[in-house]
């Protein structure tokens, strides 16, 4: 069986908004080249979540984990997201599709939001 992960940013009008994805992307390809890893994003930005979904099936995926790359709680988390994925599983009945937390509060987190805060009290 082969896995695919998809990374789903929010998407934005910026070009290099999609860089901490494609980043994020690259960098887990390089670390499990069995799996395929693919950016998508929610809006304005190409591919979206179905397209993204298309893409890693027609390269051989059968059991895809979707992992929304979002800090907060909103409509897009809890509401558009899980629509997506309800309507992804109902066109793709034969595939699995699995839904993972988003980032929200992690103890990780907190070490890099203290290290913003020292490296922006300590700049000139």
């Amino acid at each position: 069986m082969k896995q695919a992960v998809i990374l789903l940013g929010h998407g934005s009008r910026m070009p290099e908004a999609s860089t901490v994805v494609d980043r994020l992307v690259r960098l887990f390809q390089t670390e499990e080249p069995e799996t395929i890893f693919q950016a998508a994003f929610l809006e304005i930005q190409s591919p979206d979540l179905l397209e993204a979904l298309q893409a890693v099936f027609e390269r051989g995926a059968d059991d895809v984990v979707i992992v929304p790359y979002f800090l907060q709680v909103g409509k897009h988390v809890a509401l558009h997201v899980p629509a997506l994925v309800l309507e992804a599983q109902t066109r793709y009945p034969n595939k699995t599709i699995r839904l993972s937390g988003h980032l929200g509060f992690d103890e990780r987190i907190v070490s890099v939001v203290r290290d913003l805060i020292r490296e922006a009290r300590t700049a000139s």
